[in-house]
């Protein structure tokens, strides 16, 4: 008959779902060093510049439907990687038909008015040739003239 004493000690993490209470027996103290720490904060102003813009440009008249189309066409092949979205309504000569166009990046639509998108020119509404890109890298100069240089000139 005789007795032993251990001391049996282990250390057990608790990975599981358990909530301590005062009838834990478990070692609290997890070696967290705390620190006097002094934060000391600079801010700088920050241009954010991403170069993302939109461009959105709106001319009465009538358009040239040949030049709209080569020089949509041309800017948005050339410059298709910078742009996210464009869209536009047009007043052609020649039609009461509106034209609708769309683009994302280099593909593009063009719809009007005689397949049902949207309501034909009305008889005494001013004729508005309405365009809208965004994207980076934009020149609002440059887009706004070559659009301007699409309306019919009067004669």
């Amino acid at each position: 008959d005789h007795k032993h004493d251990h001391d049996h000690k282990h250390d057990h993490k608790h990975d599981h779902d358990h909530t301590c209470d005062e009838n834990c027996d478990h070692d609290h103290d997890h070696d967290h060093h705390h620190h006097d720490h002094k934060h000391e904060h600079k801010h700088k102003k920050i241009k954010h510049d991403s170069g993302v813009s939109s461009v959105g440009l709106t001319v009465e008249g009538e358009m040239d439907i040949m030049m709209l189309n080569q020089w949509l066409g041309s800017f948005i092949t050339t410059r298709g990687d910078d742009l996210y979205r464009s869209k536009g309504i047009f007043a052609i000569e020649g039609t009461d038909d509106k034209f609708v166009f769309q683009g994302v990046h280099m593909m593009m639509t063009m719809s009007t008015s005689a397949e049902g998108v949207i309501k034909p020119w009305g008889e005494n509404e001013k004729r508005v040739n309405k365009i809208v890109f965004i994207g980076k890298n934009l020149d609002r100069e440059e887009i706004k003239i070559a659009f301007e240089g699409c309306v019919v000139k009067k004669k």
